[in-house]
């Protein structure tokens, strides 16, 4: 709410960034506890919500890298819906989200070579297309851009466990 109020008023661009990517912060991270908690619909709603506002702090985003990490959460919040729609059934309307989160993550990627993250939503997304050899070469650049991002490690794990590397994995 403080965030929306901030924003109804009237912020610098400066700030407006930090409203923007917060608020977008917030509605992904009570997405992730919805999820948790079994609310996919909410979590899903949640996610949804969450891309105008990264999409509009990428837009007044001071620098690169801040863009950067605005692509690849806008990315990842749409790899997320698409695992929903793949669940449920819906590949075409979750192939269209996941192409959309590797756009995004490659932009990132573009934006900020160093962003460990952006290179894990590209690699997830391409587990999605089954293209695990690639997915592992991002984990693999992921890991040494930022050894301490677990999710790295065990998504590397399920890439290589699909290609038969069962004592790797």
């Amino acid at each position: 709410e403080d965030y929306d109020k901030a924003l109804s008023i009237g912020l610098s661009e400066a700030d407006s960034y930090g409203a923007y990517y917060n608020r977008a912060l917030a509605k992904y991270l009570l997405g992730l506890d919805k999820a948790a908690q079994g609310d996919e619909t909410e979590a899903i709603r949640l996610y949804h919500a969450a891309i105008p506002d990264y999409t509009k702090a990428i837009q007044v985003a001071p620098d690169s890298s801040l863009a950067s990490r605005n692509y690849n959460n806008r990315g990842y919040a749409k790899y997320l819906i698409a695992e929903y729609e793949s669940a449920d059934g819906n590949m075409e309307a979750a192939r269209e989200l996941y192409e959309a989160a590797m756009d995004d993550s490659e932009v990132a990627i573009k934006r900020d070579q160093r962003n460990a993250y952006a290179y894990c939503t590209r690699a997830v997304t391409k587990i999605a297309f089954e293209a695990y050899d690639a997915a592992i070469d991002d984990f693999d650049r992921a890991i040494k851009l930022d050894p301490g991002v677990a999710h790295a490690y065990y998504q590397r794990g399920l890439a290589k466990q699909h290609i038969g590397q069962h004592e790797a994995a």
